[in-house]
C-alpha cells in the first residue's frame, strides 16, 4: 500500500479497515458459500494440497475454515459491508 497503485485480494478483518482508508476503489465480490467451495475444492485439486511457494499457495482446509465460509454471509459479509460503508465517497 505504500506504492502509488496496488491490488489487495481478501478481506482480512484485522486490517481491512487500514487498507479501506487506503483504497480509491474497492470490489467486494458476494459469492455464495457453494460456489466458495468448489473453488476452493478445484484449487486443491489443482495443486493436489500441499503448499507451492512459486504461486504463493499453502493449501490446508479445516473444518474451521469450512464452517467460516458456510458462515461468512451471515457473520462476516455485514461487517465488512459497513466497513466499506464508512469508508466510502462521503467519508473521504
Amino acid at each position: 500500500m505504500a506504492d502509488e497503485r496496488w491490488i489487495i485480494e481478501g478481506n482480512y478483518a484485522g486490517t481491512l479497515s487500514i487498507r479501506l482508508a487506503a483504497a480509491d476503489t474497492v470490489i467486494f465480490l458476494d459469492l455464495p458459500a457453494l460456489t466458495c467451495l468448489w473453488g476452493i475444492a478445484q484449487r486443491r485439486r489443482r495443486y493436489r494440497g500441499g503448499q507451492h511457494q512459486a504461486d504463493g499457495v499453502y493449501d490446508r482446509i479445516t473444518w474451521s475454515f469450512v464452517r467460516y465460509i458456510l458462515g461468512y454471509r451471515r457473520t462476516m459479509r455485514p461487517r465488512v459491508r459497513n466497513l466499506i460503508q464508512e469508508h466510502g465517497p462521503q467519508a473521504g
